[in-house]
């Protein structure tokens, strides 16, 4: 009963951090070093099996990836923002066909951007590498992105259905849940010696 609710704690504390940290960032500023340190965190609890969330070790983890993270923010809220155009754009042009086609490049980007923060936080990469490294493990293995967006949606669904639990919990169960299915490929990659 007691590791249940160290668990539960941890899972609600590590929320409020990142809310936190999101707004102290400036919102679209701090989500992505906030998120990343989420991610790191649950790395680190999955490596060594204990919940180490503190306010000191989620500041130093967020001050270290806050100048890192703008560059890839910015680049990935203007795709997201140019995705976003675009199927508006072809679904008002040509209707349904097109429209496909961008819903395709849409999911893409998510699965994308589910694994972008996993591979941030297992591996140390500079600018480039971090963004190329998350687009290498989509194309080689496209259902693990797929699962991963169905594993996040489920989990986002049982948060936000669980009565008033959805502020709790919105980003750490969620993030732990596509942190573990990386964690395992990761590891997996590792033993194979790739």
């Amino acid at each position: 009963m007691y590791q249940i609710s160290t668990v539960i704690y941890s899972f609600f504390y590590l929320n409020v951090l990142w809310c936190f940290f999101t707004l102290l960032g400036g919102g679209i500023f701090g989500l992505f070093p906030a998120t990343l340190t989420v991610y790191t965190m649950l790395r680190c609890q999955l490596t060594t099996g204990e919940w180490v969330v503190s306010f000191r070790e989620f500041w130093l983890i967020y001050r270290a990836n806050f100048r890192p993270m703008i560059k890839p923010a910015l680049l990935m809220y203007g795709v997201g923002y140019v995705l976003l155009l675009n199927n508006q754009y072809l679904e008002g042009l040509a209707g349904r066909p097109l429209g496909y086609v961008s819903l395709l490049l849409g999911l893409l980007f998510v699965a994308y951007c589910l694994i972008f923060f996993p591979v941030h936080a297992h591996f140390k990469l500079s600018f480039k590498e971090g963004m190329l490294k998350p687009f290498y493990v989509l194309m080689a293995n496209p259902v693990l992105g797929m699962v991963s967006i169905l594993m996040f949606l489920f989990s986002e669904w049982a948060v936000i259905h669980t009565a008033g639990v959805f502020l709790l919990f919105v980003i750490s169960v969620p993030a732990y849940v596509c942190m573990r299915l990386y964690w395992l490929y990761f590891e997996k990659l590792t033993l194979k010696g790739m």
